[in-house]
């Protein structure tokens, strides 16, 4: 099998991707996209299927027929054997004169479930872009734990050539040194799993975005959530009229009530207006062909009034059935409805709390700093034990390592933010 990488496009033979290039990427290799856009082309088959029922039904048949009859011949003064023969031809149509509204309730109906299907895409298109987004922050808090880790990893190899030459010199003993050592080894496991992370969220976006896993990509930042207004109260409504998922929800519990509608009028009486023309030629007949079709053609229209008076309880159990159909979609319309006004106000607390964390997180970093500022300076005179160097180092990196992981938290609830409201994707 050729691999589905080969046959892309050359405009997607690039090394490093963007947000703005993955979100577009992922949206063209997406199956989720191409599953939903495949359900808005069964819905628009259907609307076209529904409004053509309230048009008129023409059709042209013929048919012949034959056979072997005894007829009697003046010319023999008996009956003779001989074949009869007939064609025939003729225009047939109909319309429905009234059917108590049940095709403009099933046509409206094929116009919300077509609405719900297009919403069920725009909701994809989202659940994509906010997948990018995620997995995009993922590698960058991943690469930002690395730098830091590697930084560990260098500052601890150089700490341990200055214990080297103390031991050397008789300002420090061996043990510092071996300790130091061991400190070296810890940082650099950290680092390799630090590593490891970062490949896996780089895989989790080739996987994403379908791209080779063989070949080298980069994936690039900064990210930067959209801006939104952080008024609660403007968040949940623009979430409520925006957000496809819910407008879906929506045009389902119209399709409901359309349902319902077009159950109802089964109760009522339909009109339907049938016509036609035809015309026959028989081979027996020695009259000329154009008499014979003059003399056979029929013209005809017929208009059927039906009532219906029982049809085993049918119509009842439709109309019961469209009747809780309805309600279950009012119900879960209006259970979403409060559940992403919940949502949209968790989302904005988050984003506060990870803004304040991410606030702590600075400050720890300078005080980290500034501590081992001054535990280098007794270090170096000799006054701090390696012990309280090591905390203090191992502090600060930890501090920086938050740090990543707070301003992370703050971007991801950011994009959540957008991705609650419907405003992640123009």
């Amino acid at each position: 099998m050729i691999a589905l990488w080969l046959l892309l496009p050359a405009a997607w033979a690039q090394q490093s991707w963007d947000l703005e290039a993955a979100t577009t990427r992922a949206l063209a290799v997406g199956v989720d996209l191409e599953a939903a856009a495949l359900a808005v082309a069964d819905r628009q088959a259907t609307l076209l299927a529904r409004r053509g029922a309230a048009l008129p039904d023409l059709s042209l048949r013929a048919g012949s027929t034959g056979s072997l009859g005894r007829t009697w011949s003046e010319e023999l003064a008996a009956n003779v054997t001989q074949p009869v023969g007939s064609v025939s031809a003729g225009l047939y149509g109909s319309v429905p004169l009234a059917r108590g509204g049940q095709i403009r309730a099933q046509r409206h109906q094929a116009e919300a479930w077509l609405e719900a299907a297009q919403a069920d895409l725009d909701q994809a298109r989202h659940d994509i872009a906010w997948a990018v987004a995620d997995g995009l922050l993922a590698v960058d808090q991943a690469a930002a734990q690395v730098e830091i880790r590697r930084a560990a990893v260098t500052s601890a190899l150089a700490l341990e050539e200055r214990i080297a030459a103390y031991v050397e010199n008789g300002a420090r003993t061996a043990a510092d040194l071996h300790q130091q050592r061991a400190t070296v080894a810890s940082a650099r496991a950290t680092l390799a799993q630090a590593e490891q992370s970062l490949r896996d969220a780089e895989l989790g976006m080739v996987r994403l975005l379908r791209l080779d896993p063989l070949q080298a990509w980069r994936f690039a930042g900064p990210l930067q959530a959209p801006a939104l207004p952080e008024d609660p109260a403007a968040l949940v409504d623009r979430a409520l009229v925006s957000r496809p998922g819910l407008l879906g929800l929506s045009e389902q519990a119209d399709a409901a009530f359309q349902g319902w509608r077009s159950a109802r009028a089964g109760r009522r009486p339909q009109l339907d207006l049938s016509v036609g023309t035809s015309t026959s030629l028989i081979t027996s007949n020695d009259a000329a062909v154009d008499e014979q079709l003059a003399d056979q053609a029929r013209a005809w229209a017929t208009v059927d009034l039906t009532v219906p008076l029982f049809d085993g309880h049918a119509t009842r159990a439709e109309v019961e059935a469209a009747t809780a159909a309805q309600r279950s979609a009012a119900l879960t319309l209006e259970d979403q409805r409060e559940e992403v006004a919940v949502h949209v106000q968790q989302v904005l607390a988050e984003l506060e709390s990870a803004r304040a964390t991410e606030q702590a997180t600075t400050e720890g970093v300078a005080a980290a700093e500034a501590a081992l500022a001054v535990v280098e300076e007794r270090f170096a005179a000799g006054i701090a034990s390696l012990v309280e160097l090591t905390d203090a180092r191992e502090a600060l990196t930890e501090a920086r390592a938050q740090g990543v992981v707070a301003r992370t938290d703050r971007l991801r609830a950011g994009f959540t933010l957008a991705w609650a409201t419907g405003a992640l994707v123009p």
